[in-house]
């Protein structure tokens, strides 16, 4: 096949665009990890060099832990208005942490208005699953079950849901939805064993405020959540 020079040129041209791009994107790595080194070894204003640029751009990470630098006061200014401004920027790209974080900022107005009912509505966000897009059902389930809780910040903002749905702060009071997730953060390997700990004590105070019929409603729904889990590994096993 043969290309005139019209062609050669615009084949040129998308080439040098390709790899102006991938420089950019290596730069942006590059420029991300050396804040976290430079973060990790206590030189915070290093750290804010690094990622201000990039959080500037549109950079997730970066964003996020502009957020963490403004919450705590580390080579700036302790600014819980810009820690929220930053974290809302990662939080709409559905990063889990700061979707936790300005849950706790609304949750203790900081920096924001006070608002149990945004706190719950990011929280909500926090914990739900990533890319669940399988034709198949039981394997929409399996990988549910495999995200589920699997992250950090999402288990912080299940315990905190819960803490919502048992005080009935922000959202309509629900002693069975509160039952049902503290029993998942005991239950799933993704929280950490202090919060296993913290959420089995929330579970008891939770269990002794509810009547028999509301108890039972929990564990249909649990036993509706463990026999889908069965039924997902047996599909794919």
């Amino acid at each position: 096949m043969r290309y005139d020079g019209a062609m050669s040129s615009s084949w040129l041209a998308f080439l040098l665009t390709i790899s102006l791009l991938a420089e950019a994107t290596t730069l942006a790595l590059a420029g991300f990890d050396e804040g976290k080194t430079a973060f990790d070894g206590k030189a915070y204003s290093e750290a804010q060099e690094e990622w201000r640029p990039l959080a500037e751009k549109g950079h997730t990470k970066a964003q996020y832990w502009m957020g963490v630098l403004y919450y705590s006061g580390y080579g700036v200014e302790k600014n819980y208005g810009q820690a929220a401004s930053w974290w809302q920027k990662a939080a709409e790209k559905e990063h889990r942490g700061a979707q936790y974080w300005l849950g706790v900022l609304q949750f203790y107005g900081r920096g924001v208005p006070q608002s149990y009912e945004i706190a719950a509505q990011w929280w909500k966000r926090a914990v739900q699953p990533r890319g669940v897009q399988h034709e198949s059902f039981a394997p929409a389930f399996q990988q549910l079950f495999e995200q589920l809780f699997s992250e950090n910040a999402s288990a912080q903002a299940g315990h905190w849901l819960a803490h919502l749905y048992a005080s009935g702060k922000g959202i309509p009071q629900d002693f069975v939805k509160a039952h049902v997730l503290y029993n998942l953060l005991i239950a799933l390997p993704g929280p950490s064993e202090q919060a296993r700990d913290r959420a089995g004590k929330a579970l008891n105070q939770v269990s002794s405020e509810m009547d028999g019929e509301s108890l039972a409603r929990a564990e249909d729904v649990l036993g509706l959540f463990t026999g889908l889990f069965v039924l997902a590994k047996n599909d794919i096993e």
